[in-house]
C-alpha cells in the first residue's frame, strides 16, 4: 500500500477515507519514507534524552544520608538542608524519600554510597527509611 501512495497512484484524500489514521499522520509517514526509506517508518522515542531540572545526585545522597541519620520528615529535612545552603523543595525531598522507600534504586552510585553489595542488604536498608 505504501508504494501505491509513494508513486501517487492513489490520492491521499482517498486513502484517508479507508484508513483510520489522520491526514497529518499519513503525510508525515510519506515524508519520512521519502527521506529515509523503511527506516523512516520505525517509531522514534519522544522521551527526552536529558532532564536539566533533575535534582543533582549529590543532593539526593545528602537527603538520604540525613534521613538515615535523623529519621526526620521531609519538612524537617528541608529546614536542615536550608541551613546547609542546599535549596530543594519540600515536595522533592518527600519524593526522593518515597522512591527509596518503595525500593526504586537511585542507581549504582547510591549502592556504593551506602556500601551495599547484595540484595538482602538493600532490602534491609528499606526498613529504616
Amino acid at each position: 500500500m505504501g508504494i501505491v501512495i509513494f508513486n501517487r497512484e492513489i490520492k491521499l484524500k482517498d486513502i484517508i477515507k479507508v484508513y483510520p489514521y489522520g491526514k497529518r499522520t499519513l503525510e508525515r509517514w510519506i515524508s519520512n519514507y521519502r527521506k529515509y526509506g523503511k527506516i523512516g517508518l520505525e517509531p522514534k522515542s519522544t522521551r527526552p534524552k536529558t532532564n536539566p531540572s533533575e535534582t543533582p545526585i549529590r543532593v539526593k545522597e545528602r537527603i538520604i544520608e540525613l534521613r538515615k541519620e535523623t529519621n526526620f520528615c521531609a519538612k524537617k529535612l528541608f529546614w536542615k538542608l536550608e541551613k546547609e545552603n542546599i535549596v530543594v523543595n519540600k515536595n522533592t525531598i518527600q519524593k526522593i524519600i518515597k522512591e527509596v522507600r518503595k525500593g526504586k534504586e537511585l542507581g549504582d552510585v547510591m549502592d556504593d554510597f551506602r556500601g551495599l553489595k547484595n540484595t538482602k542488604q538493600k532490602m534491609g536498608l528499606m526498613s529504616y527509611l
